[in-house]
């Protein structure tokens, strides 16, 4: 097991941890049917927990537009399947991720998926309704899949579902995917007759029937159409007439109309361009392909997106066009992430019943990528975890063949499934690749807990093993050995030793095994004793001898049984077996008793026997008291009595020290007493030379630059460059900002900037801040040039660029490319691209330019942060920018940020404004995308209708009901503990006892 962790073909769990906890908490209850009972209540709730555990899963790849794996929908759906309580969500959510994905699963399944779904429902206890049809219709027109409208429009009446809005607008898609102009038409009679509205999206629908129909003419018309309605077109209007191209492979056509989607301020995400590769490359046309992917890398690759839309072609059997999608996204893996790098494509491969040798390929492909990527060790993984052992031993001998590293724990799980199959001939075959394995490292405890079971288990003896594997005749007997002594005891061991040699295998394996043998140590600690003998007299090394020797009598140690230890130490002392000579630095020596210490010191080597050293005291220190009377008139800013009671205190010669002195002049200070403070300023130079505070001087500088004495205050600061640098890094910041903030001029400033670095009174770390508060004062210039200089001057001088919104907004809005270009270029080599990207798109949206914001976030390599995104809109909200909000909002629909966490920022927007209309419209959103609505957010939006005496609208409503149900405290009490689950059968049965106190 430790074997298989080390080597990353096994995840440690600690299954059944959470049975015994429970377990343990109904041992109280009395009879056999209280127990049964309960016991099917906790089976019941760890059911229910495991699959909401699942469904949280499930919805964060949803909200995140990482994907669903083909795993972690067979999971939610077999789960589902076992289930007794299935919701019209639970079904809703399967067939929303079958419109998306699963990604790594072909057309094909994902429509056998809805198929197999909806065959059943009654099983499940659903009935079907209007949304759960939409569901399944919205997957079909997603996977391209040519249905019968008017034939599902009839099932859906037979069942006495009438159709929606949607419906209406999905059998509309359902006519056109065909053709069918008139047919479409018929439904939009219907729709008008039922007052139903029409969005951009019906319009988008007969562009794409038009199209299919052979008739562009009538396709552009449909614009024109649209915006007579006072619709506007929106990205997927354009996708339409690009998809059309991507199909008969015009690459010209298809950049066409992404150009012109940019060109008003809708264009096409990533999402969408790949689907355009997709088309492409399934329709034949590798050359446009090809263009399309350029296309896209230049614009940039989210991870997310790529892996899924890899992983869908490596499924469908487009493997080179899936491979150049990896290639084309940027590795920003590192550390241990870099041995994941491809795995994706990988398991894909493995699922969906690719060769051995296809999938080895494309494993030394990304080797070739990523040299520090574990492909080979992944397909394994994978492989197994499929149970798929065959096809892993296929795998094995392909990596023998080409001398990759084979590690000891690589062929275990396939002895395990062989032996699990009764395939005596796969298990003799992958125990020979594991003892042809060079490696030695858990080889033997791999044999030992793993292969020579399983050889046992298929009926063969040791003679018969010894003469399979002839070239390996010592490591076997070694096994043998430990086997038995971890299976038969010490005495049988010891008996079988005679027999077959003690090596340095045996003593390795005792040494990370002792932990086994414990149950041994008590009845047969002669039998220890005797075969730790045999091992000082064989050939192993002294020091393997000591080592072994030394973590058996740690063991005794902790069993904590005084009088066997002694007997065992005694026998050790008699037959003149030594420890390691570092044995007594253990800490359970040095807890032992005196007798047994005596005894470990007989046979631990004397030369190194420690001496500890006691410890340093540490001095105490002592604080002087303070002056009550002088405090009070200080904490009441009484600064005429203060001179007073100051005054009073000179008189009868008393002496102030450098505590009292130091908060005197920096309350006069603060009141703009210069003149009085320089004096005790003085005093405390003459006391302590210049063991003062930097801060005084910069504090007195703050003031002189005030008066308009711009000498003195430089005077000042040279001062403070010879005191001892200020601890308190806000008490510093704060008189170096009043300094800079009160700087008659810019070249003033300028000067003073120059004086406070040149002091180096301010911590290196902090020296952003007194930067900011330089550019800040030279923000009021209005020569453009003037502020670019002195930006340029100080990135040179400096490294650094603070005011950095400001700075772009000011050039985004004058259009002024030349300065913007000259200032990305420091912004970049000041925040780096990331960061630096991150602001520029904030900057755009700010200025009304939501496009751009999109073209940038999607710049190539840019990490996505999604803290930076937060904390910018965060910010519009407080600024009252809802409409950055909104737009930021929509860029980030399909990419890898929580759509939940944005459309709640959008939410709380229009609610700091008091738009509630467009918070309830925004609110539809989470339903659209199947994700929950945070309890938090419908709470704050219930409680600004009910402050501002608005009537909650049908949708808010549902979701008051549903938070009331959940908060409402349940009758029946939760089975926590073993009293509760006492009282809870005594209310059950009335005949049980009184439950006792």
């Amino acid at each position: 097991m430790a074997a298989l962790i080390r080597c990353g073909i096994q995840i440690n769990r600690n299954i059944g941890h959470i049975l015994k906890n429970n377990v343990k908490q109904m041992q109280c209850l009395k009879t056999k049917e209280q127990l049964c009972r309960n016991f099917q209540r906790f089976a019941a709730s760890l059911a229910e927990s495991r699959k909401e555990k699942m469904m949280i899963q499930v919805h964060k790849k949803i909200d995140y537009n990482l994907g669903v794996s083909s795993d972690l929908f067979k999971s939610v759906y077999s789960s589902l399947e076992n289930m007794d309580s299935v919701t019209e969500h639970d079904v809703g959510l399967l067939l929303f991720i079958c419109n998306i994905g699963p990604f790594d699963a072909p057309t094909e399944k994902r429509l056998a998926l809805v198929d197999e779904i909806w065959s059943k429902l009654d099983e499940l206890g659903i009935k079907p309704t209007a949304k759960l049809y939409n569901g399944k219709l919205r997957t079909y027109i997603s996977n391209k899949k040519l249905f019968d409208p008017l034939q599902e429009l009839m099932n859906m009446k037979a069942l006495g579902i009438n159709p929606d809005k949607i419906t209406y607008g999905l059998l509309v898609e359902g006519f056109c995917q065909k053709g069918d102009i008139a047919g479409a038409h018929t439904v939009l009679q219907a729709m008008q007759a039922a007052e139903l509205p029409l969005s951009v999206h019906n319009f988008n629908s007969f562009i794409t029937g038009h199209l299919i129909a052979g008739s562009y003419e009538e396709a552009t018309k449909v614009l024109d159409i649209l915006r007579n309605q006072g619709l506007l077109p929106n990205s997927d209007t354009f996708l339409r007439f690009a998809q059309y191209y991507a199909e008969k492979g015009d690459f010209d056509s298809v950049m066409k109309y992404i150009n012109e989607a940019y060109n008003l301020g809708v264009p096409l995400d990533q999402n969408m361009l790949l689907d355009l590769y997709r088309l492409m490359v399934i329709s034949g046309h590798s050359s446009s392909a090809e263009q399309m992917l350029k296309f896209i890398s230049e614009r940039g690759l989210f991870n997310s997106l790529s892996i899924q839309k890899s992983c869908q072609l490596m499924a469908e059997g487009f493997i080179d066009a899936a491979f150049q999608i990896f290639m084309t996204t940027p590795n920003v893996e590192e550390g241990k992430l870099m041995s994941n790098t491809g795995n994706f494509l990988l398991k894909a491969m493995i699922i969906n019943g690719q060769s051995a040798q296809e999938i080895m390929n494309i494993a030394d492909r990304i080797v070739e990528i990523a040299p520090k990527a574990l492909s080979h060790r992944n397909t394994l993984l994978y492989a197994y975890r499929d149970g798929r052992t065959d096809l892993a031993m296929d795998f094995l001998d392909i990596m023998r063949s080409k001398n990759y590293q084979i590690k000891p724990a690589y062929p275990l799980p396939a002895i395990c499934g062989f032996k699990k199959q009764n395939n005596k001939e796969g298990v003799l075959k992958a125990v020979q690749m594991l003892l042809d394995i060079e490696i030695n490292e858990d080889k033997m405890e791999n044999l030992v807990s793993c292969a020579y079971p399983a050889l046992i288990e298929i009926g063969m003896t040791n003679d018969e093993i010894l003469s399979t594997y002839k070239n390996h005749e010592k490591l076997l007997k070694s096994t043998f050995i430990s086997y038995n002594i971890v299976h038969k005891g010490f005495k049988a061991a010891s008996q079988n030793a005679q027999n077959y040699m003690l090596d340095e295998n045996v003593t390795e394996y005792l040494l990370n095994n002792t932990n086994l043998l414990k149950h041994y140590f008590e009845k047969e600690w002669e039998d220890v004793v005797s075969f730790l003998e045999k091992v000082q007299q064989s050939k192993v090394s002294q020091l393997k001898k000591c080592l072994v020797t030394g973590e058996i009598v740690r063991q005794y140690l902790s069993l904590h049984n005084e009088e066997l230890t002694d007997k065992f130490l005694s026998s050790l002392i008699e037959k003149k077996i030594k420890l390691h000579s570092r044995f007594h630095n253990l800490i359970i020596v040095k807890n032992a008793s005196s007798n047994i210490k005596k005894k470990l010191f007989k046979i631990i080597p004397p030369e190194d026997y420690g001496a500890f050293i006691p410890p340093v005291p540490r001095l105490s220190i002592s604080f002087m008291d303070q002056l009550n009377e002088l405090k009070t008139t200080m904490s009441q800013n009484d600064v005429e009595a203060m001179k007073l009671k100051l005054r009073e205190l000179q008189v009868v010669g008393f002496k102030f020290d450098k505590v009292h002195l130091v908060n005197i002049v920096r309350k006069l200070l603060q009141h703009g007493d210069v003149e009085t403070a320089l004096k005790y300023f003085e005093e405390i130079k003459t006391k302590v030379g210049n063991k003062y505070s930097a801060n005084l001087p910069v504090m007195f500088a703050a003031e002189y630059v005030k008066m308009n004495n711009l000498q003195a205050a430089l005077d000042m600061i040279n001062l403070a460059a010879e005191a001892e640098k200020e601890t308190d890094s806000f008490l510093i910041n704060s008189s170096i900002r009043n300094v800079l903030a009160a700087a008659p001029t810019a070249q003033d400033a300028s000067d003073l900037h120059s004086a406070i670095l040149k002091a180096k009174i301010v911590p290196e770390k902090e020296l952003q801040k007194v930067h900011h508060a330089y550019v800040k004062r030279l923000s009021s210039l209005d020569d453009d040039n003037e502020l670019i200089n002195r930006l340029m001057k100080l990135h040179e001088s400096f490294r650094v660029f603070p005011a950095l919104e400001y700075v772009l907004i000011r050039f985004i809005e004058k259009k002024d490319v030349d300065r913007l270009n000259r200032i990305m270029d420091l912004g970049i080599s000041v925040y780096g691209s990331n960061y630096f990207h991150h602001q520029l798109a904030m900057s755009f949206l700010q200025c009304g330019l939501a496009n751009k914001a999109a073209y940038i976030l999607q710049t190539p390599g840019l990490r996505l942060s999604q803290k930076i995104l937060v904390d910018n809109c965060q910010y519009f909200i407080k600024s009252k920018k809802i409409d950055c909000v909104s737009a930021l909002v929509e860029i980030t629909k399909n990419m890898p940020v929580s759509r939940s966490a944005m459309l709640e920022l959008l939410i709380d927007g229009y609610i700091a404004v008091g738009d509630l209309k467009k918070a309830i419209d925004s609110l539809q959103l989470f339903t659209e995308d199947i994700i929950e609505p945070p309890k938090p957010l419908l709470k704050r939006l219930i409680a600004e209708h009910k402050k501002l005496n608005v009537n909650l609208p049908e949708v808010l409503q549902a979701y008051d009901t549903k938070i009331k149900k959940t908060t409402t405290p349940k009758t029946t009490p939760k089975l926590k503990s073993p009293l509760l689950a006492q009282k809870l059968e005594a209310q059950d049965d009335p005949h049980s006892p009184e439950t006792p106190k």
